[in-house]
């Protein structure tokens, strides 16, 4: 039995295949919210400047981290995602 609706398994399948999706989010503000506290917390974890282009700096985070300190950065940006959005919930 699949619980997921067709587009989804789609979506899924489409994963497995590139690796990746590209799709038009349905909430801009939200994303941009995210990303720029997500390089906020990039860059604190890094000793870096906030940067003054989120995105740009989280696309090109490759070039100023070691592969040996991507995992430890996902992991403290994954915890302090979800601390904010229990905050948020919270108040």
């Amino acid at each position: 039995m699949n619980f997921l609706r067709s587009s989804e398994q789609a979506l899924g399948q489409t994963f497995t295949k590139q690796g990746y999706i590209i799709k038009p989010t349905e909430n801009r503000a939200a994303l941009d919210r995210i990303q720029d506290y997500t390089a906020g917390l990039a860059a604190q974890f890094l000793g870096l400047q906030t940067p003054d282009d989120p995105p740009m700096f989280l696309n090109h985070i490759d070039q100023v981290i070691g592969i040996s300190q991507l995992n430890n950065l996902r992991l403290q940006a994954l915890v302090n995602l979800q601390s904010a959005r229990m905050q948020s919930a919270i108040h």
